[in-house]
């Protein structure tokens, strides 16, 4: 049954202008990261703005402290920031980069003001500033209240593109054949752990754990296990040996909570 939805009528008033800039970037994240710090070097005023206290995004405030590439294989920024990781001892390059959350967002954050962009953390950018069809900044919401910020430039990296869409922009939700997302992940640490003995204790039960398609990624001497509560619709394999892999990957289904163990 349809109910209809309550309404109020905000009141109309007049917005701060917080700052203007050359360019405005939505979102600390990767990607974030590399547009300020890109726009940045070539001389333009960069502000950034990012809802949390840190940058990085899920690399940092997720704990999901590996990225799926080789050292060798990056380019660029990632190259650049892979590069400084390991020079500090902070990350281990292999098949994929394994690094210290808290080393990244120290060296975002002074890679980014070394380059002169401003930043502006707990900020939620909450619509798009339209004139003549064209963004021209964004209204933010901060302990400070609701401002505005003005730019010649907008880029929107929040993750969702909540920017683009709140504008008006074609936007995908998911998969383009049937929109379907990852489910909802929780990534924690924990010490004091006989890795040997809980891998053995997972082999040990192939009804309730197998080994993760996508350990090939973690390369030799790794393992990547997973619940087996649920057996994925791409792969029912199994794995019996210690790095060996289906070479299939989770569909958005069956994507599983992982275990990495080196």
């Amino acid at each position: 049954m349809n109910q209809e939805v309550k309404v109020v009528a905000e009141p109309r008033r007049e917005i701060p202008v917080a700052a203007e800039c050359d360019v405005l970037v939505a979102g600390g994240g990767p990607a974030g990261f590399g547009a300020a710090l890109a726009a940045s070097r070539t001389g333009a005023d960069t502000l950034l703005i990012e809802r949390n206290g840190v940058l990085g995004g899920a690399s940092t405030s997720v704990l999901m402290n590996a990225w799926n590439c080789p050292a060798e294989g990056m380019t660029g920024v990632a190259k650049e920031v892979t590069g400084k990781l390991l020079e500090t001892g902070d990350a281990f390059a292999g098949p994929l980069v394994n690094f210290d959350p808290e080393a990244l967002l120290d060296l975002e954050m002074e890679m980014l003001l070394a380059a002169g962009a401003r930043l502006l953390l707990y900020t939620w950018v909450a619509e798009p500033l339209i004139e003549a069809g064209r963004v021209r900044g964004a209204i933010i919401q901060s302990k400070s209240g609701r401002q505005a910020i003005l730019a010649k430039t907008v880029v929107d990296t929040t993750g969702d593109a909540d920017l683009a869409f709140a504008a008006g922009c074609p936007t995908v939700k998911g998969r383009e054949e049937d929109n379907k997302m990852r489910p909802v992940n929780t990534m924690f640490r924990m010490a004091g752990i006989d890795i040997e003995q809980l891998l053995a204790y997972c082999r040990e039960r192939p009804d309730q754990y197998q080994q993760d398609p996508s350990s090939h990624m973690a390369g030799a001497g790794a393992t990547v296990i997973r619940p087996a509560t649920r057996t994925c619709c791409a792969s029912s394999a199994v794995a019996s040996s210690r790095g060996s892999s289906s070479g299939v990957t989770p569909c958005f289904d069956c994507s599983p909570l992982t275990l990495t163990s080196r």
